[in-house]
């Protein structure tokens, strides 16, 4: 699965980042507006594990992970030139 950000524009979602594909390939899409919760997106990738206790701090994820990726490439750019 690969994450692409979009902007949608008088009918038609037009793509912020580059993509690996074919003329009239079709894909299929998952529409996540910018402000789902991150909870919420880490749930729809993760299986269910019985062993965390209590809830997810989200400010303190986000801190945390802002600041290891502070002055790197965008996680995005990484795992496309990854896969090819």
């Amino acid at each position: 699965m690969v994450s692409v950000r979009a902007v949608y524009h008088q009918g038609h979602l037009q793509l912020l980042d580059p993509v690996n594909l074919t003329e009239g390939q079709q894909v299929q899409l998952q529409i996540v507006e910018a402000e789902t919760p991150l909870k919420m997106l880490i749930a729809d990738m993760l299986s269910p594990f019985e062993g965390i206790a209590g809830e997810i701090d989200e400010a303190a994820l986000m801190q945390e992970l802002d600041q290891q990726l502070l002055g790197k490439r965008p996680l995005s750019d990484i795992i496309l030139e990854d896969r090819q």
